[in-house]
């Protein structure tokens, strides 16, 4: 586990398993999740055979698209048709940002993208996906 940032904004990334999770906290900033990202990469982290868990429940600040679209160049793999790469993100109970979703959903078409308000739900979800071996857990929305 790693964590970049500080009191007022951080990332934090925890990899069990195939399983990366990370955690936007406060008003973590593009500077820092890209390093954090970079980090993840360095270390292995990224990578077609792990799924991520992105939770947005305690994050405050802004959507940076131009950080969106750099953190794809640290996964290639995304593009490619046959990638079963899944990505479920954790949101509170009636947050806006789950329209969000789809908007990322269309800059990463090759990964599965679906929200959740619990975090068991998503791993649920993660685990079906890397079994069923294709992208028809994708259509089912929470």
């Amino acid at each position: 586990m790693f964590c970049v940032g500080h009191g007022d904004g951080y990332i934090a990334f925890a990899k069990q398993a195939d399983i990366l999770t990370v955690r936007l906290c406060l008003d973590a900033s593009s500077h820092h999740i890209v390093i954090g990202f970079k980090i993840a990469q360095q270390l292995g982290w990224l990578s077609p055979d792990n799924a991520l868990v992105i939770d947005l429940r305690r994050f405050i600040g802004s959507v940076d698209w131009a950080c969106v679209r750099e953190l794809r160049e640290l996964a290639p793999w995304i593009d490619q048709p046959n990638s079963h790469t899944g990505c479920a993100y954790l949101l509170e109970v009636g947050d806006m940002r789950r329209y969000l979703i789809n908007v990322v959903s269309a800059l990463y078409p090759a990964v599965c993208h679906r929200s959740f308000t619990e975090e068991a739900a998503a791993l649920d979800w993660l685990a079906d996906l890397a079994v069923a071996g294709d992208r028809r857990p994708c259509l089912r929305r929470a």
